[in-house]
């Protein structure tokens, strides 16, 4: 039997439909089965390079474009909240100028973010601000005044202040 290398580079011979393994023995029949080999893997490939430098460049692409995509979100949505602020702010106007209005408080002493805490606010300021008949008041000769009723705690203030100056 003759050794022979056949076309797929491997040390089998061919006879009559079944194949026979025969040793390779020299080292240039290696080096020849081996550069066989190399170059199928090669061949399978080709192109390789060419395709990656074309999907690397298509996903710097589509990076590029995601982060103008989510610039544009990022700015939608700044927008959208900047907006139900605004919205809510011009409700809160709207509700402190009803209440003023209902209560005589001026809107702009009213705190509160919905209806009932302006009027809620609204009611503490009117009882502060009101009329307060058993005020304590210490005047600067140290006597206790009479109990006026009717008179608003500003007033009574000012008279407990009025030697101060």
């Amino acid at each position: 039997m003759s050794e022979e290398i056949n076309s797929a580079g491997t040390g089998v011979e061919e006879h009559g439909g079944h194949e026979e393994f025969s040793a390779i023995t020299t080292q240039e029949d290696l080096d020849k089965i081996i550069r066989k080999r190399l170059t199928r893997e090669r061949e399978k490939y080709a192109g390789f390079e060419d395709l990656k430098a074309k999907a690397e460049k298509y996903d710097a692409i589509e990076e590029g474009q995601k982060t103008e995509l989510q610039k544009l979100q990022e700015r939608i949505e700044k927008a959208e909240k900047e907006n139900a602020v605004f919205k809510q702010r011009e409700q809160v106007n709207t509700w402190a100028a009803e209440v003023s209005k209902e209560t005589g408080v001026p809107a702009n002493l009213l705190r509160g973010s919905t209806k009932d805490e302006l009027e809620s606010h609204a009611a503490m300021l009117k009882e502060f601000t009101g009329e307060q008949s058993t005020a304590p008041v210490v005047q600067s000769d140290g006597k206790k005044p009479k109990s006026k009723a009717g008179v608003t705690t500003a007033e009574l203030f000012e008279e407990a202040t009025k030697d101060w100056f």
